[in-house]
């Protein structure tokens, strides 16, 4: 059973601090070729033959319901979040590239059914970056996501991993346990060094056991930036591009093993039977 318990007052603490960085996601995005790389690669899970409706959760600055307007022509693709800014910013990208086949809504998952007509059922439910980190419950996120999609339908998640191998023991070399140890605790504040927002991260068996009270199975898992630089590190693939190249192979060749659910962030994807 969902917690239908008010969260507005946690989801306004969320959108104030997503609201300062609205202008900054897009910029970020294009001029990082990290973080350019990792959203190709999340896109590439999100796939179907001819979805009807699509829906982001946590869409940020709108680049993926734009891609998948794009890409699906013939879908309606929704992006929720509960920023207004990125909101804003995203309503504008999609106008800007005359899309007409997009909705975005200012909102929590908790709250998305007293925005949407009672028979929508959506075919792709994405959520890129980890945007269930800073859910109320993830357990109660797990369900009404289980309850959005229609049969036949997948899901791509993408996490904040508790876990992250490389930043643990460059930190613990640097004498620095305390940042060594940061995602570890019930909450985490780590979206930037200059705002704190309590956040949580997940191994991938918290993330696992949400999702096994739903009719959703699992296909794929994988993990980012085990040893390859993150995201918000792309200075390194700058200074350093053949070591990261190394990394990047060893990156695949972890994958393979149990070192996989050590990265920066984890991708499950799940479907549901016809």
């Amino acid at each position: 059973m969902v917690d239908t318990k008010d969260t507005t007052g946690y989801y306004k603490e969320v959108g104030d601090y997503f609201d300062i960085f609205a202008k900054q996601h897009h910029n970020k995005s294009d001029n990082n070729p990290i973080l350019s790389d990792m959203r190709d690669s999340f896109r590439s899970y999100a796939t179907h033959v001819h979805p009807q409706n699509i829906l982001d959760i946590g869409c940020g600055p709108g680049m993926d319901v734009a891609f998948f307007a794009e890409k699906y022509p013939q879908a309606r693709v929704y992006g929720i979040d509960v920023s207004q800014g990125m909101v804003d910013y995203a309503a504008r990208l999609c106008q800007s590239k005359n899309l007409v086949n997009t909705a975005f809504i200012n909102t929590g998952i908790e709250k998305l059914h007293e925005h949407l007509p009672g028979d929508v059922k959506f075919d792709i439910i994405y959520v890129f970056f980890g945007a269930l980190n800073t859910v109320n419950s993830l357990d109660d996120a797990a369900i009404i996501i289980d309850k959005l999609l229609r049969p036949g339908g997948q899901v791509v998640l993408t996490f904040v991993n508790k876990y992250y191998l490389s930043e643990f023991i460059v930190n613990m070399l640097k004498l620095r346990p305390g940042k060594a140890m940061a995602r570890w605790g019930k909450f985490w504040r780590g979206y930037s060094n200059d705002y704190a927002l309590k956040s949580k991260t997940y191994t991938p068996a918290q993330i696992q056991k949400a999702f096994s009270n739903t009719n959703l199975k699992l296909q794929t898992r994988k993990g980012y930036s085990i040893f390859y630089p993150a995201w918000f590190q792309a200075n390194r693939l700058k200074k350093h591009p053949g070591f990261c190249k190394v990394l990047y192979k060893m990156d695949k060749v972890a994958n393979k093993t149990f070192l996989w659910d050590n990265g920066e962030y984890t991708l499950f994807v799940y479907k549901k039977d016809d």
